[in-house]
């Protein structure tokens, strides 16, 4: 993000399983915080399949109050379509 000083982001999580509580700690104390310090506008996330994956990244989204604009998707068609439409 930094090197091409891109403002918005794909999160493909389709085939998340579980995510370790070291990994939520990670993405929230150190991934989302660089991001957005890089200069994150728009995150597009594709919906894990997986019940258990989409619990915890439900939870992240709503302890994570960014500057920046998040939306689910179902499939990478829609989060690029989304996506282009951002400035």
């Amino acid at each position: 993000m930094v090197a091409k000083k891109s403002i918005k982001s794909i999160a493909n999580t389709l085939k998340f399983s579980a995510i370790t509580g070291a990994d939520q700690q990670w993405f929230s104390e150190v991934w989302f915080p660089k991001a957005e310090e890089a200069g994150l506008k728009y995150m597009a996330l594709i919906t894990p399949e997986k019940a258990v994956a989409r619990s915890i990244l439900k939870r992240l989204d709503s302890e994570l109050k960014g500057s920046y604009a998040t939306k689910n998707f179902d499939s990478m068609e829609g989060a690029v379509d989304w996506l282009a439409k951002r400035n």
